[in-house]
């Protein structure tokens, strides 16, 4: 992209990268950062080689492995991978604050509208990128329309995704898994998935607070059927509090209006939208084996 590394002391302001990146572990504007990037961008396409299961890894929007600090900036490039992709950034353990992607990703495994795996702290950030568009069996697993996987240690404060997400087990509107803090967040997009997908979350063990989605959730076309769907969460076994989901809930098995299973305590919440299923449909969860 624009640079491979920015050492801890480096500072990159004011920049643009427009670029044709086909390569493994690249971005369409910085490798690793350990320094300062600020007031920057990138555009153009970043697309490795997904011919193989050995390739076609770390692949990103922007950066793909931040242990410093990016604010105000963002990708618009189109994104493709196999394992491990996000739209902004892959892998995420220092600050990112003030940015956003706008760019669609396809993958198969570990994708993130905007950052493929979060243990750091991204603030005010969106993304508005379709996950797998045009392919109607969706991917692999862990398809998050902001983020995949979010760590232990993952703080994630005042964002929002609103691209489609079209993955095949553990897909969500926002995040696929959720270990750590989601709070001020919010989805608009569709969810298309076979098992264990919501409207927000697919699967949460961590503390989401004050979120709520909109999204419709649904099968892809490729599939007979669909399992598992939350309209905010498909299973919970964390802790939500002050969260609601609009969107209206198809599968035939086990649906739920907010949550398809849940093991964990949720308050102050609601759903709204129409479910519908063959099996165990229930209008706010199918199966509670905790606190509501």
């Amino acid at each position: 992209g624009f640079v491979s590394t920015n050492d801890s002391t480096g500072v990159i302001e004011n920049c643009f990268a427009k670029t044709k990146v086909t390569a493994d572990s690249s971005a369409g504007f910085v490798v690793y950062n350990a320094g300062v990037i600020k007031n920057s961008h990138a555009e153009g396409s970043v697309a490795a080689d997904t011919s193989s299961e050995g390739s076609g890894y770390n692949v990103s929007g922007f950066v793909v492995y931040n242990v410093g600090s990016v604010l105000n900036s963002y990708s618009e490039s189109k994104v493709v991978g196999r394992l491990n992709v996000g739209g902004f950034v892959v892998y995420n353990v220092g600050s990112i604050s003030n940015s956003y992607s706008k760019s669609d990703v396809d993958g198969v495994s570990i994708v993130g509208g905007f950052a493929g795996r979060n243990s750091g702290k991204i603030d005010n950030c969106y993304a508005t990128g379709i996950l797998n568009k045009g392919n109607p069996g969706g991917g692999g697993e862990f398809f998050g329309g902001f983020v995949a996987t979010n760590d232990s240690n993952g703080i994630i404060t005042n964002s929002y995704a609103t691209g489609e997400v079209r993955g095949q087990v553990h897909s969500g509107g926002f995040a696929a898994v959720n270990e750590g803090k989601i709070q001020n967040c919010y989805a608009t997009g569709d969810v298309h998935a076979y098992a264990w997908f919501g409207g927000f979350v697919a699967r949460n063990q961590g503390r989401i607070l004050y979120s709520y989605a909109t999204g419709n959730l649904g099968k892809l076309e490729t599939f007979s059927r669909a399992l598992n769907a939350g309209g905010f969460v498909g299973l919970n076994e964390g802790y939500i509090d002050n969260a609601y989901a609009t969107g209206d809930v198809i599968s035939e098995y086990t649906p739920g209006g907010f949550v398809s299973s849940n093991e964990g305590i949720i308050k102050n919440v609601f759903a709204s939208g129409t479910v519908s299923g063959l099996v165990q449909p229930g209008g706010f969860a199918s199966l509670n084996k905790r606190d509501i």
